[in-house]
């Protein structure tokens, strides 16, 4: 029975007797005038693996042969003639993956073996080529067969042949690298005849095998990194081996980015094979997008820490997320929010997918708007975080506290005390004056306005201490002043039973001292859209236009819907529209002119055949679970809420 890989090994069979028989391919490698000194090449019948072992053994007896005359070459005139030993080829061929030989198919360009070679994409029996076994004519004319190491006969060969191939080994040089793959475009095809056409103008590149030289090694550098902790101490040769796989790939890996890599991964493991070349980029799916670098990897990474339970996650985990979301749609209905509470149920894998290919909203965070008080602040925090590209960790202690800030943020630089008017006040002893300090609940590490930070100072001022004092939020029901580690410092102790993002009762304890000289102070009450002219200037919407220095331009159709996001690649649509029309599973009327206003961000457009929808977040669902909408429901929940407000404004307006 012929061993699984048969196919494989025949190939190669028949490529190395086109070589050797018939000296068809590269007749400078024939064996004409060439005395045969070892066994010739075995019939086709016989069988596959007994071809491999008469090859090992005749490579190994051309080795100990060769090494008889082990050369250094440093002048031409030390040789009249000097080529690969024909046998040393027939390793090569024998031993080498079919999809880099399939570089030779055409037999006809000697360089092209010569830019595998180069590359260490062919190998004999024994590995990687460092040294290499010659035929040369030496001053006597006198065939001889030598051993060369492999940059002695590069060097000597491109004095005479293939010199394109040394310019072009100068290009890939760590040197030069970086600027080479600057200059090279790797194209993505969106068509099966553009696919297959790439892939053969790929297979005829010059640049190809350099390219899949670069692939190999930083291949090898992987594999080496799992192998070598397997590795005894004491076999310190194949440990060092592997070592410097590992430095030379690391070394060239800031140097081709991400997308490049996986590109050139993709090209050279399937540069033989066409199906599974396009694939990868044939597929609709937004995942597999993500997993070869065409898309960015927020779309992903964010969905995928939540499903993973994972702070941070690598290449890996996005690898194993995008092929548990493309093959197991309904999957996304239930993963990928937990403990960043939002509407529910979500999304399936599938309708997400297709929603994050036409959509153009940047989420370098993940908010959690049943954390939030309001809606509207959500709504404002996604589209600040949009245009100013902004990215949070955003954990489950954090993502509310993210949102808040952007909202305070934008009120307080805007001089508009209404729309943040929480603020902490103590009477200050010295001047007998009543201070207040702005601030947003919660702890936050990056903001002087966070509320650990700003009780942390009024503290200092108001006990007079010489240090600086660090509050901490600790939950009521873990708080215990009998332990040791509540005996000192500032402790801010809430109860969450009792918590919303913005009113939550705190007590505040300094070195077990309740501190009952500091009051809370403010409600936040805001227009997201103007609801009077007297205050049209602190509406929500128009600072932030403001703030962005946007225009905003009122979509009151689905013709000027279409075209805004025709002449925009970053411009979202943001609006206010009755929840019972956007969500009518979730929120029904129960009364004539029922409509809870909710507002909402549109980022894309997906038209397809005669159906045109629209990609669509909602302020109380996830932020990384879009869903494709139907224009008329827009349309209704615009109109129904255009019905109650005090202005009749028509609440739907893009901004670029």
């Amino acid at each position: 029975m012929l061993p699984q890989f048969w196919q494989k090994l025949f190939f190669k069979k028949i490529l190395c007797l086109g070589l050797l028989s018939q000296a068809y391919i590269f007749p400078s490698y024939s064996q004409e005038n060439i005395e045969a000194k070892i066994e010739t090449t075995p019939g086709i019948i016989e069988s596959l693996l007994e071809v491999i072992d008469i090859e090992k053994n005749q490579y190994s007896t051309l080795i100990k042969e060769a090494e008889k005359k082990s050369l250094l070459i440093t002048d031409d005139e030390q040789v009249k003639e000097i080529k690969l030993d024909p046998f040393f080829v027939k390793s090569l061929l024998l031993n080498s993956e079919n999809r880099y030989l399939n570089f030779i198919k055409d037999q006809t360009d000697e360089c092209r073996l010569i830019s595998l070679f180069q590359n260490d994409l062919i190998k004999t029996s024994r590995g990687l080529v460092n040294r290499v076994i010659v035929n040369f004519i030496d001053k006597d004319n006198k065939r001889e067969r030598a051993l060369l190491t492999k940059s002695n006969f590069l060097e000597l060969y491109f004095k005479k042949k293939c010199i394109n191939n040394k310019e072009l080994e100068k290009l890939f040089e760590r040197g030069n690298l970086a600027n080479t793959m600057k200059s090279i475009t790797l194209t993505t095809p969106t068509t099966s005849n553009q696919c297959v056409q790439i892939l053969n103008d790929w297979q005829r590149n010059p640049n190809t095998p350099f390219l899949c030289g670069l692939h190999e090694t930083l291949s090898r550098g992987d594999k080496a990194k799992l192998i070598l902790p397997a590795i005894s101490p004491i076999q310190r040769k194949r440990r060092s081996v592997l070592q410097s796989r590992i430095n030379t790939a690391e070394r060239l890996t800031p140097l081709i980015p991400y997308f490049q890599r996986t590109y050139l991964k993709n090209l050279c493991e399937n540069i033989d094979n066409q199906e599974q070349f396009c694939d990868k980029y044939l597929a609709k799916d937004i995942w597999s997008q993500i997993v070869t670098g065409e898309e960015p990897d927020y779309l992903l990474s964010y969905k995928c820490k939540n499903v993973l339970g994972k702070d941070t996650v690598n290449k890996n985990d996005l690898r194993k997320c995008a092929l548990k979301f493309k093959n197991e749609p309904k999957y996304c209905l239930t993963k990928g929010n937990s403990k960043h509470p939002s509407s529910y149920p979500l999304e399936n894998c599938e309708s997400i997918s297709d929603s994050l290919n036409s959509s153009q909203l940047i989420t370098k965070y993940h908010d959690c708007p049943g954390s939030v008080d309001n809606e509207g602040i959500i709504n404002t925090h996604r589209l600040l975080s949009h245009f100013r590209k902004a990215e949070f960790s955003s954990t489950e202690f954090t993502c509310a506290s993210e949102a808040n800030l952007s909202f305070a943020k934008l009120n307080i630089d805007a001089n508009n005390s209404k729309g943040w008017p929480l603020k902490i006040c103590f009477k200050n002893l010295a001047s007998e004056l009543k201070e207040c300090y702005s601030y947003v609940p919660g702890a936050s590490k990056n903001s002087p306005l966070s509320e650990d930070i700003v009780i942390s100072k009024i503290l200092k001022k108001a006990e007079r201490t010489p240090f600086d004092i660090s509050c901490k939020l600790v939950n009521s029901n873990i708080y215990n002043p009998n332990r040791l580690g509540y005996k000192t410092g500032c402790h801010i102790v809430y109860d969450p039973s009792n918590c919303t993002s913005i009113h939550c009762p705190k007590e505040i304890y300094y070195e077990t001292k309740l501190i009952d000289y500091l009051k809370y102070e403010g409600k936040v009450l805001y227009d997201y859209f103007p609801t009077s002219f007297s205050n049209e200037k602190y509406a929500t919407s128009n600072l932030v236009n403001d703030s962005l220095r946007k225009e905003s331009k009122t979509i009151r159709n689905l013709t000027a819907l279409k075209f805004f996001f025709s002449n925009t690649k970053t411009g979202i649509i943001h609006g206010i529209g009755c929840a019972e029309d956007l969500y009518p599973l979730i929120f029904q009327r129960i009364s004539l002119n029922e409509c809870k206003p909710l507002p909402f961000i549109i980022d894309g457009i997906v038209e397809e055949k005669d159906k045109t929808e629209l990609v669509f977040r909602g302020a109380i669902s996830d932020i990384h679970t879009p869903k494709n909408i139907a224009w008329n429901m827009i349309f209704n929940s615009v109109a129904n809420y255009k019905e109650l407000h005090p202005l009749e404004t028509w609440t739907l307006y893009g901004i670029k």
